[in-house]
């Protein structure tokens, strides 16, 4: 009966140990200001975090980025605002900044939202997710956010 009561508590500990490992990487945040289109500034319980949307960038000013900066940063509090949101860490970046997934309480992912808005693009050099390519593609066909700007411009 002790034998097996130990192993019973063995492998509690070993099954705790290992979930407590899978969801290291996943926090609880607010966001508490939007820095441009794919960097925003998060309360956790262990702080306030700068954390960058992974696989997004910024629009240049080539692309009048300047001119829907204000509607980005609008629709990420307007989805955000008052909610809970899980973050998924992946790295940290040169600028010291928490490279992250980003997910609103209905499990969207912040950074695909933008991309499909037109309010942030595929970061290329670093994206893996065959979606990015499709939702920015729609994007720019359907002249929403920054592709807004650039059909003016042309």
């Amino acid at each position: 009966m002790k034998f097996s009561l130990k192993i019973f508590i063995c492998m509690t500990f070993v099954l705790l140990l290992f979930v407590s490992q899978a969801s290291a990487g996943f926090f609880q945040a607010h966001v508490i200001e939007v820095v441009n289109s794919y960097t925003i500034k998060v309360l956790a319980d262990d702080g306030v975090k700068v954390v960058r949307l992974a696989e997004v960038v910024c629009p240049s000013s080539k692309l009048g980025a300047h001119l829907c900066a204000g509607q980005a940063r609008e629709f990420i509090l307007k989805v955000t605002s008052g909610k809970e949101l899980t973050i998924e860490y992946w790295a940290t970046d040169a600028a010291g900044r928490s490279v992250c997934e980003v997910f609103l309480p209905d499990g969207s992912s912040l950074g695909k939202l933008l991309v499909a808005k037109g309010y942030a693009l595929e970061d290329k050099q670093y994206s893996s997710s065959p979606d990015l390519s499709r939702l920015e593609g729609a994007a720019k066909r359907n002249k929403q956010g920054v592709w807004r700007h650039v059909a003016q411009a042309l």
